[in-house]
């Protein structure tokens, strides 16, 4: 995968794909052309309350079911809702019966009022969607917890949801919280590790992003930022031996643009030179759930959770 220099640019540009290189697959290509930047999607209407949903992203599905209760006002979600390696709300997806990709005329044929779509989507969806008049909300990819916040309650305005995007932002500070009391306990029990997310993308998260944030809040440190890294940087298997961390997060899940599994990546302790790490010596390859290392809706929150549990229990 190429990188664009720049710092918040390439972060942003490279933080999106990388959910699809490590979780998604790539987008469906939409075979139309888009003539330049005269399309504007429709504004969405505050307070409009939208009755025919169709969510286009991961993030987007486990925040409508979490904002929606009335699931006739959801059409449909992506075919990643039913799947336990990508998606959070497995369970609370099946209460929706639609399933939809990113491809227009799948999209239109569904008649939705408003469509939740991730900021990165092809311009082309965009544009046909402005053309027949469709509001849609951009779901941006947040680079902190502060951002999942701001996410969480843009798209509770655009549903007519506020007080349940505000229990939703509670109940996630609440689980951040006991966290952070639990780190604040065992300070100065030991030298924090050093992590780092692993996959074959050869793409993983440094200083600056939602899981760099996450490793910090559970006690830990993010071994890229400490090397002055920011946002979504590469990294070979040469490169991870050379940080030899103490910790390496696995993220192992593949499938394609239609959620159809592509198989897992090898495991670090199954590659040659993987067994010269520290971290695999030492049993510290942490296997939290893909789904909860690729978050970035409240279900962070799993994420930091996950975290804080393995880095307490230490090496084995």
């Amino acid at each position: 995968m190429g990188l664009l220099s720049g710092g918040r640019t390439r972060s942003r540009a490279v933080a999106e794909p990388l959910a699809c290189v490590l979780a998604l697959g790539a987008s469906a290509a939409l075979g139309v052309w888009a003539e330049g930047p005269r399309w504007a999607p429709r504004p969405v209407i505050e307070n409009a309350r939208p009755a025919r949903i169709v969510s286009l992203s991961v993030a987007s599905d486990e925040l409508a079911l979490a904002l929606v209760p009335d699931r006739a006002r959801i059409l449909a979600l992506t075919r990643f809702a039913d799947d336990p390696g990508a998606s959070n709300e497995v369970e609370a997806a099946r209460t929706v019966q639609g399933r939809v990709t990113a491809l227009a005329e799948e999209v239109l044929a569904l008649g939705p009022d408003l469509v939740l779509a991730p900021r990165w989507s092809a311009p082309e969806l965009m544009a046909l969607l402005a053309h027949e008049g469709v509001a849609v909300h951009a779901i941006d990819t947040p680079s902190s917890i502060d951002e999942v916040r701001a996410s969480i309650a843009g798209l509770g305005a655009a549903l007519d949801a506020r007080p349940h995007a505000e229990a939703l932002v509670h109940a996630m500070d609440a689980r951040l919280a006991r966290v952070a009391a639990q780190v604040a306990r065992r300070a100065g029990d030991a030298r924090a590790p050093r992590v780092v997310l692993w996959s074959d993308s050869g793409v993983t998260p440094a200083g600056g992003t939602l899981f760099c944030e996450a490793v910090e809040r559970a006690g830990a440190r993010c071994a890229l930022a400490e090397q002055g890294a920011r946002g979504y940087v590469p990294l070979t298997l040469e490169g991870l031996l050379a940080l030899d961390p103490d910790v390496v997060v696995e993220a192992r899940y593949r499938a394609d643009g239609r959620a159809r599994p592509l198989g897992a990546d090898a495991a670090l302790a199954e590659l040659p030179a993987g067994r010269g790490l520290r971290a695999v010596r030492t049993g510290r390859v942490l296997a939290l759930p893909t789904a909860h290392v690729l978050s970035t809706t409240h279900h962070v929150a799993d994420l930091v959770e996950g975290l804080a549990r393995l880095v307490a229990e230490g090496p084995p």
